[in-house]
């Protein structure tokens, strides 16, 4: 199956070889039509990834948080002394080893939302791209089944 920037080039091609204008605009409007679906169906991804990245990213800032509000209680307890110095340690480096697991999970959330914003910016070439890794679910254009 061809991609919606294929029938387009092809399109052009036709009308530019003498193709009677009825038929270009019948053309025409199959490929707005597909890319009418292609923008609908991008819209419906990227709605969708929205509320994924929202609620992971309320959950990486609770995390965060907590991450922060434990190692302030660290901090309190290890000038009072509170605590052992191998206990100290202990809980320092397992925070330690938290936040960095945390950040790296905000990491995985820009890059998310990078792709979401990219897919938002262009739906109709992300569409292209899933037509071309599976052409089965591409449109078909009366036009280019000559």
């Amino acid at each position: 199956m061809p991609t919606i920037s294929d029938a387009q080039s092809e399109l052009e091609n036709l009308a530019r070889s003498g193709a009677n204008e009825v038929q270009v605009r019948d053309w025409t409007n199959e490929i707005e039509a597909a890319r009418a679906t292609a923008q609908v169906k991008a819209s419906e991804f990227v709605g969708a990834r929205y509320e994924e990245f929202a609620s992971a990213h309320a959950e990486v800032l609770r995390d965060a948080t907590q991450i922060r509000d434990e190692l302030e209680s660290l901090a309190i307890a290890g000038e009072k002394g509170d605590a052992s110095l191998v206990e100290f340690r202990s809980q320092y480096d397992d925070l330690q080893r938290e936040l960095r697991q945390t950040e790296r999970r905000i990491e995985d959330l820009e890059r998310v939302l990078e792709k979401v914003e990219s897919i938002e910016s262009d739906p109709v070439g992300w569409m292209d791209d899933l037509y071309r890794r599976y052409p089965s679910i591409g449109p078909q254009f009366s036009f280019l089944e000559r």
